[in-house]
């Protein structure tokens, strides 16, 4: 569909792609919703189709500032788009980077995970299975297990004391 700007001035309108701005004279040729069309026609602004590009373009031809608006207006056009360009770019550069940013959080995550269990595993207290029986001794012998392992006990605790104190000493 062509559209033909017959105002006065610059004016624009939106497209799927962006809005486009015509100078006064200046045609654009591209595919629009009926939305959008409804509303270019609207602002009553811009002719639709061949014959209004046609008398533009007669109108123009005899407009050496028409010509010239025109001009400007298709360089500014095209500069608009090749920013588009260079920002899709920048933007696609950017998505990848942070999906290498997302991975790398996610690999940190597990990592800091597999950390936490082996310090869990490392801080537990340790089986030693080679560690005496309380079961079935006598005070004397309890002292001696008592000393060994480090607990601390007065002389004159009952076997359960000492008991108690050698496991608290084992972590149990």
């Amino acid at each position: 569909m062509k559209i033909t700007n017959i105002s006065e001035g610059p004016r624009g309108f939106h497209t799927a792609a962006g809005s486009v701005t015509l100078e006064k004279g200046q045609t654009w040729e591209g595919d629009l919703t009926d939305a959008e069309r409804q509303a270019a026609q609207d602002t009553e602004y811009f002719a639709f189709g061949d014959a209004a590009a046609k008398k533009a373009a007669k109108a123009e031809s005899e407009d050496p500032v028409g010509v010239a608006r025109r001009e400007v207006g298709e360089k500014a056009q095209t500069y608009i788009d090749n920013l588009k360009v260079e920002h899709a770019d920048a933007l696609s550069i950017a998505n990848a980077r942070a999906d290498d940013a997302e991975a790398a959080l996610a690999e940190a995550k597990a990592e800091i995970e597999e950390l936490k269990a082996d310090l869990a595993e490392a801080t537990k207290p340790a089986d030693k299975p080679d560690l005496p029986s309380l079961t079935g001794k006598n005070k004397a012998e309890l002292l001696t297990i008592a000393k060994d392992e480090g607990a601390q006990v007065p002389d004159d605790a009952t076997n359960a004391q000492i008991v108690e104190a050698i496991e608290a000493k084992r972590g149990r």
